[in-house]
């Protein structure tokens, strides 16, 4: 390799040194040659011309649907009787560090599935649209159940609820797992890191479940009194509401996969 410096080279690469860099290029005879050598305090240039991807690869209603299905699907407003229930005898001190705990674990399980179900399902070998199909029955069951206003076996069985009551330290289970961040919610994620290309993407996922999170400690939080003010057939409404939108997100998930699956099927 040789150290000279010609006006027709056609950059192909960066050496970096200890304390600068030099751009390997090839000159008009084809050698390989080092030009143009930079100090570190110029690296501002190298990401001028090596930029990162910085664009949002879905639409912002894609992306509005993802957050919609992800918070009717963890639906902290149908976990308020449960936590009620579950935290008659703590104080009110108690009861606010069990919604911190419970919310910060619920967003750290849905990022670590974000970020781990593209592998997971190549591990697997499972195409993105098989995996849309059946985490859409899924999210279609735990619909139904909502819509019932109940919780479904999806979310928690009658021998977990019992369990429940016997443990000290609720917020991360059930609170967290599977209550807030189920199947269905875990699904969603994995589903949505097969669709995310860039950086602003995986940005805009992490804040989305931030202020999922976040909504899911003030409402743990104000569980007492919004459960008195909305009353039982208040807090069923809404949760029927969100079933229904939880239903229709689901057979949109379905009819989708199976059109990538199916291509000749559905039009």
């Amino acid at each position: 390799m040789t150290r000279k410096a010609t006006d027709q080279v056609t950059t192909i690469g960066i050496d970096i040194g200890k304390n600068n860099f030099h751009l390997i290029g090839l000159d008009g005879a084809g050698n390989i040659v080092l030009h143009r050598k930079l100090s570190r305090i110029r690296t501002l240039s190298l990401k001028r011309m090596f930029p990162m991807d910085l664009t949002l690869s879905i639409t912002w209603a894609e992306y509005a649907q993802k957050f919609i299905a992800v918070f009717a699907i963890v639906n902290p407003f149908s976990t308020i009787p449960v936590f009620i229930s579950l935290t008659a005898d703590h104080t009110a001190g108690e009861r606010r560090r069990i919604s911190i705990v419970t919310a910060t674990s619920a967003f750290t399980i849905l990022v670590v599935s974000y970020f781990v179900g593209e592998y997971v399902l190549t591990f697997f070998s499972i195409s993105v649209a098989s995996f849309r199909v059946a985490g859409g029955i899924l999210i279609l069951m735990t619909a139904f159940s909502m819509l019932q206003a109940r919780l479904g076996a999806t979310k928690q069985t009658d021998e977990e609820a019992s369990e429940a009551r016997k443990k000290e330290n609720i917020a991360i289970i059930p609170l967290a797992l599977p209550l807030m961040a189920g199947p269905g919610a875990i699904s969603l994620m994995i589903i949505a890191s097969g669709n995310t290309k860039t950086i602003v993407d995986d940005v805009s996922v992490v804040a989305g479940l931030l202020v999922i999170s976040l909504s899911i400690c003030l409402v743990l939080n104000g569980g007492i009194r919004l459960a008195k003010a909305l009353g039982v057939n208040g807090m069923n409404v809404m949760t029927r509401l969100m079933g229904l939108i939880l239903a229709a997100i689901a057979i949109e998930f379905i009819v989708n996969g199976l059109g990538e699956k199916f291509p000749g099927w559905i039009g």
